[in-house]
């Protein structure tokens, strides 16, 4: 919540199993009632590895080993509403880097 009042942008680690929502659908202004902070639930980035290995844009990158050597990785990224329990639902950009040779991410 502190980088949203503040406009900074944090990058962290998200673990596969988080639990991402879709954004509420509009509710009509009739409606009585709290209104819905969280859509539908999203597919688990777990469940996404292997189509980001098939569909995911190709981005080449320098790689730590070795001097000079670029390596192939696949890129899927969207947004969602992360959601905790108990607190209220972040908005958040999620990349999920996969190596198309199988290897897992460290």
């Amino acid at each position: 919540m502190e980088c949203l009042t503040n406009q900074t942008t944090l990058v962290s680690r998200l673990r596969l199993d988080a639990r991402l929502f879709g954004f509420p659908e509009p509710v009509p202004a009739v409606r009585r009632g709290r209104k819905p902070q969280k859509g539908a639930r999203l597919t688990k980035l777990a469940n996404c590895i292997e189509e980001a290995r098939t569909q995911g844009e190709a981005v080449t990158v320098s790689w730590y080993r070795g001097r000079g050597q670029r390596k192939t990785l696949r890129v899927l990224s969207g947004a969602a509403l992360w959601h905790t329990p108990g607190i209220t639902p972040l908005p958040i950009r999620w990349v999920l880097v996969v190596d198309p040779e199988g290897r897992l991410p460290a």
